[in-house]
């Protein structure tokens, strides 16, 4: 996140592995600043996240993702609702919507 004055945040979510590919990505911001996102863990499954403006996360793990490739959050509106897809176990894909 870069403010007005050019200082940019940078932040890790929370379960994000350290391995290649592994860690944390920002998919998208609102106009507040509230941000959406996925980290890959050490296992190579995505778990997406939301980081509100205090810095604080939450997981968002779309039901039936678990066996599958995980939950990619992709856009995030005014009201921080989230829409994204998630893999299951067959690796199959599926929308989601997450509402706060």
């Amino acid at each position: 996140m870069r403010t007005a004055d050019g200082n940019i945040t940078t932040f890790d979510a929370p379960g994000g592995g350290s391995a290649p590919y592994q860690g944390s990505s920002a998919t998208a911001i609102n106009a507040v600043g509230i941000i959406a996102g996925n980290v890959l863990d050490t296992n190579y499954v995505f778990h997406g996240f939301v980081r509100d403006l205090g810095g604080n996360f939450t997981t968002i793990d779309a039901p039936g993702a678990a066996g599958g490739g995980g939950t990619l959050p992709i856009s995030i509106n005014w009201a921080a609702m989230i829409t994204g897809f998630y893999s299951d176990a067959n690796n199959a894909d599926h929308g989601f919507l997450w509402i706060p």
